[in-house]
């Protein structure tokens, strides 16, 4: 068994870059190793802003060599009439690079076929890696990427050296002439810029011994330790930001904290003030009393040891004391007048350069919030609020805090509506309304707040995609992806039941009334409904529905979203019937032939057989499902159609339909159309996989 040693030796990593390539690394080297049939007992990777780190351990040397049988053309057609081979063979077996000689021919469920034979021999790793690592870093996606030194390769900073270890020998690869060896750097100031890895046991001792230490869990412990030691000697405690933890991680090699004090005098802003330019703008950790309020502290992270400590917790109290005393400043000046005086600078701020600016938004978003909330059906005190938290909503962006603290958008609006006299809902609402700004975050907790969201999220995309704007790949700059989950997220946790296609359709109004903007109505409502349908089927099957019972409800009034995850819920609870498969098969048929029905109004005095009359009820069940349905009761709906699956059966086996009488066929087709009507209303059972 062998092992395998890989360092990128980088320029400064950006923190937030490490974990998703982190991610990247893990996932292409398992897939070159598992395509290629290559066992292995473990991957792990390691990062600190100068180096990204595979380990593989448990390698065999060598893959197993196999043979393979691949099947071609049936002999009928492989063959002339003169048994001499066709078209058809010859491509089967210059595809294959075989000759006719390595060929032969197997009976697969009653019909005989061409198959070839092919042995691959076993591959080499070393050699293997050697292809492999190149092609592996240069698919590497990152969110903003560079060339240097005249290299055709981009990478998110300037790869400077690789080590490269098989059994510690070294693996020479070829990547624009980076040198690969088994020399690497440790601490940029304390350690050694050419250290000789003696071996991948000592690696990690190596660089700790030049002041790396490589695993990022044990740099988060010791951060926490000691922080946690300087802070209680202050009788405070760390604030939580596990986000804010893991970077601060991911920027340091040799983690040193200390703590560092804030002036007095800026104690008395608002928190959200204070602890803004720490955390957002410096990474420092704030520190706060048993009440969660801020304390004059903070911690800091030193890259390096403790030389020197006085020094460095004084020029980072200098970097802070500036930051506070702006946003003093900005807090002071900001207060002359009330928020609804920003209002009309909103004409000056450009929302977009072909949708007009943000008091056109601003207007835009009062008025799809009046109608969110109507079709919510609250009461008239509570839409005045929504309008008037929406007039609102934007005026904090052009407030000096704002323009300077970019992060506070909406916070800060928040604090100053309060301030302005404003009521508690306005400016909770206001605070909230950026609210959630990632998939699955935090949501809005009042009515005002969620309505005004759904409104400011849906203007913005509906109208990135009416002027044009293309999400590809990666890139999405607007951040339409974020939108569209934000919009889910809030209908699906809030239980909404608000139509999509009506939200987006009052939303592209609001432009066409505007005429700000001109473009194909129809198709960019399309594209949109697509859009969220994509989001929305990925976001299903990651919460662990059967892709094809999502697929299947979403063939069936995909709009209302709350509605959907109701019918995927008594689907899959269906499906686990002993009898779902036969039910099923039958639903199916009765769907297949409704396609031939002109409508669905049944003449019961056309009802001749028994199985007729029994399917008009569904055996005593009809009204009953249909009542479930018209109350979204999908599960007991459910349950009935399966007890009344004998009905349907009985019919589907003794009943012809397709007879000469023009009348009763119709009826009979008119009779499968109103059962599968109600089936449809639920779930396309076509849609469904069926296990075999």
């Amino acid at each position: 068994m062998s092992k395998y040693l890989l360092e990128i030796g980088v320029e400064e990593f950006p923190a937030t870059y490490i974990e998703p390539t982190k991610l990247q690394l893990e996932e292409a080297f398992t897939k070159l190793l598992q395509d290629n049939g290559v066992d292995f007992h473990a991957l792990q990777t390691a990062a600190t802003p100068r180096r990204l780190v595979v380990r593989i351990d448990g390698l065999h040397n060598r893959t197993e060599g196999k043979t393979t049988e691949v099947r071609g053309p049936a002999v009928r057609i492989a063959y002339d009439e003169q048994g001499r081979p066709t078209k058809a063979l010859a491509g089967f077996m210059r595809s294959q690079q075989v000759q006719e000689d390595g060929i032969f021919t197997r009976d697969v469920n009653g019909e005989s076929y061409v198959f070839a034979q092919k042995t691959e021999e076993g591959k080499d790793v070393k050699q293997l890696l050697r292809d492999g690592i190149p092609e592996i870093l240069r698919h590497l996606r990152f969110p903003k990427s560079m060339k240097w030194g005249g290299r055709d390769f981009r990478f998110a900073r300037p790869i400077r050296w690789f080590v490269s270890l098989f059994d510690d020998d070294v693996l020479p690869f070829d990547l624009e002439e980076i040198p690969v060896g088994r020399f690497t750097r440790g601490h940029r100031v304390l350690g050694s810029d050419r250290i000789e890895v003696e071996s991948i046991e000592r690696f990690e001792d190596q660089l700790l011994d030049n002041f790396v230490m490589l695993d990022e869990q044990k740099r988060k412990e010791l951060i926490l330790l000691q922080a946690e030691r300087l802070v209680r000697e202050r009788g405070g405690n760390l604030m939580q930001d596990e986000a804010l933890l893991d970077e601060i991680v991911n920027l340091v090699e040799y983690p040193t904290p200390l703590l560092g004090q804030i002036p007095a005098e800026y104690m008395d802003l608002p928190d959200t003030v204070i602890l803004t330019p720490m955390k957002d703008h410096l990474r420092y950790i704030p520190v706060l009393d048993d009440k969660g309020d801020p304390m004059p502290y903070f911690v800091t992270v030193r890259n390096g040891d403790k030389t020197g400590l006085d020094t460095v917790r004084e020029g980072n109290e200098r970097v802070l004391t500036p930051r506070l005393e702006d946003a003093k400043f900005f807090y002071k000046e900001d207060r002359k007048q009330p928020l609804e005086d920003y209002v009309p600078e909103l004409e000056n701020l450009v929302f977009h350069d072909k949708l007009g600016n943000m008091l056109e938004k601003t207007n835009r978003v009062r008025s799809l919030a009046r109608q969110i909330g109507t079709q919510m059906g609250v009461g008239e005190s509570a839409l005045a609020s929504i309008d008037r938290a929406a007039y609102l909503s934007k005026a904090d962006l052009v407030t000096h805090m704002v323009i300077e603290f970019t992060e506070l958008q909406g916070i800060i609006g928040g604090i100053y509506a309060k301030e302005s006299g404003e009521s508690d809902v306005v400016a909770r609402a206001i605070s909230e309304h950026y609210l959630p700004n990632q998939s699955r975050g935090a949501l809005p907790e009042t009515t005002t707040g969620l309505v005004i969201s759904l409104a400011d999220k849906l203007d913005s995309l509906c109208g990135l995609f009416a002027a044009g704007e293309k999400i590809s790949g990666s890139q999405d700059q607007f951040g339409i992806r974020r939108m569209t989950l934000g919009v889910l997220h809030i209908l699906i946790s809030n239980k909404l039941d608000l139509s999509l296609d009506t939200l987006i359709r009052d939303s592209l109004y609001g432009y066409v009334d505007e005429k700000v903007l001109v473009f194909p109505y129809e198709e960019t409502k399309d594209r949109i409904l697509q859009f969220f349908r994509a989001r929305l089927r990925n976001r299903l099957t990651e919460d662990g529905y059967r892709y094809d019972v999502v697929d299947s409800v979403l063939a069936r009034r995909p709009h209302f979203i709350y509605d959907v995850i109701l019918r995927i819920s008594a689907v899959e609870d269906f499906l686990s019937l002993v009898n779902s498969a036969e039910i099923l098969q039958s639903l199916t048929r009765v769907h297949t032939l409704a396609q031939k029905a002109e409508h669905a109004d049944v003449q019961e005095n056309l009802l001749e057989t028994p199985e007729e009359k029994l399917l008009y009820t569904l055996g005593g069940y009809y009204d009953e499902i249909k009542e479930a349905l018209d109350k979204a009761s999908y599960k007991p709906a459910l349950t009935m159609l399966a007890q009344a699956a004998d009905s349907i059966d009985a019919f589907l086996d003794r009943t012809m339909v397709m007879v000469e009488d023009e009348k009763i066929k119709n009826n009979r087709l008119a009779l499968l159309a109103r059962t599968n009507e109600l089936i449809q209303d639920i779930f396309d059972p076509a849609s469904i996989v069926k296990e075999s």
